[in-house]
């Protein structure tokens, strides 16, 4: 399974400084994820401007009730 890092530089127009910034942000987001009862999922832009497609990131489960997904 590709890792945050290697999705945003193969697909997105992150730099390197934004990639690490979200790669601090998904190492706890769980506990968020948790506390909101709310499945998080990260898309980032592959193109600039408005309506530009997005590429999906990564996605967290809370561990306290279901998902709202029922497959992924």
């Amino acid at each position: 399974m590709a890792t945050l890092a290697e999705l945003a530089r193969r697909h997105s127009i992150l730099d390197e400084e934004r990639i690490a910034h979200l790669q601090g942000l998904t190492g706890c987001w769980g506990l968020l994820a948790d506390l909101s009862f709310a499945d998080l999922v990260l898309y980032a832009p592959t193109a600039d401007g408005p309506g530009a497609p997005m590429v999906l990131l990564g996605h967290v489960r809370p561990t306290t009730g279901a998902t709202l997904y029922r497959a992924d």
